[in-house]
């Protein structure tokens, strides 16, 4: 591609390959009485610094589950972006919406005319949705309009798309289950005849609290999912991950992760989830970065690492959170 002059390369992985993922959510970048954990990780260099590093070496995408740095105006957005390679910013990059992209307050009871209700949002980051599908000729749903002070219409939240061999289901848990389950089963439909080796579903909201619709956050969403005869076929290469609780753990054992420690006050974690899902294996990485606030020894060891050596030299330094076996991809 050329943007501006410049030749741009965004390379692909071809449908079946194995790839490389970086996995953040609720990435808090500027320092407030919220984001506290801001200063101890210098978050928003460090961030840019891991997925630059990362993109030197071998990064096929980096995925953004919800609470897209906490930005009202864009200002923060675009802070962050500026900071990044041109090689970073060809690389793939998925986002869902979680509440503090729908009202900065970060619930409806808290919302107010200057909110995004997600509109702002699914403009700047132009995920190929279902309102894309729906109209190739007009990306987004503009049926609801921002000045109603309502959230978006939900199909500019919904999206799924192979990476190599990786699938992904992106949706926002702020709407009801009768709005997503067509999506779901149209998605789960997609999954069985494509075949990718393992599918993940990426929703924000870990509870239903703050905006999510009853019965509508991620681990309920996934038991509901698994009932849906399409997506009950996909058996245990379904998978699931979730940000808002800012806190990094395994929620199941080989199926659900909380990812949400990137600044936000809350556990004071930080860590770096990388999904690998080459050689018919789908791992999770986690180089454990900070606890409790506090930079962990290797900190700057694991970064610099990254920098010289990028991901696959470096992983003497992570924690393996998930190591499953994935059936051979479809010939």
């Amino acid at each position: 591609l050329t943007v501006a002059g410049q030749r741009v390369v965004v390379e692909i992985p071809a449908q079946g390959e194995g790839t490389v993922g970086l996995i953040v959510a609720d990435p808090c970048i500027s320092a407030d009485n919220y984001c506290i954990y801001q200063n101890p990780y210098n978050m928003k260099g460090t961030l840019q610094s891991v997925i630059n590093s990362l993109s030197k070496h071998r990064l096929d995408y980096w995925m953004n589950i919800g609470d897209l740095f906490y930005d009202l105006d864009g200002s923060r957005t675009n802070d962050f972006f500026s900071g990044l390679s041109l090689t970073a910013m060809s690389k793939v990059h998925g986002v869902t919406l979680g509440n503090h992209d729908y009202w900065i307050g970060g619930s409806p009871g808290a919302k107010m005319s200057a909110d995004s209700f997600g509109t702002g949002h699914m403009q700047w980051y132009a995920q190929d949705t279902m309102a894309s599908k729906d109209n190739p000729a007009q990306p987004f749903d503009f049926s609801v309009s921002a000045e109603s002070q309502e959230i978006c219409a939900v199909s500019n939240s919904f999206w799924y798309n192979a990476i190599g061999n990786v699938g992904f289901i992106g949706f926002s848990n702020a709407y009801e289950w009768w709005q997503l389950e067509g999506y779901f089963q149209e998605a789960c439909a997609w999954a069985q005849e494509t075949q990718p080796q393992v599918v993940v579903l990426l929703g924000h909201w870990d509870a239903a609290n703050l905006g999510c619709a009853a019965g509508e956050d991620t681990p309920d969403v996934f038991r509901k999912v698994q009932s849906i005869p399409a997506c009950s076929a996909l058996g245990d290469t379904l998978k699931y991950m979730v940000g808002h609780n800012h806190c990094n753990e395994i929620m199941q054992a080989d199926t659900g992760f909380m990812l949400g420690a990137f600044g936000m006050s809350g556990c004071g974690q930080f860590g770096l989830p990388v999904l690998d899902t080459r050689n018919n294996r789908a791992k999770l990485y986690y180089f454990k970065m900070g606890t409790g606030g506090r930079r962990e020894g290797q900190f700057q060891t694991v970064l610099d690492c990254l920098e010289a050596s990028g991901f696959d030299g470096c992983l003497q330094y992570a924690e393996t959170w998930m190591d499953v076996a994935l059936a051979p991809a479809p010939a």
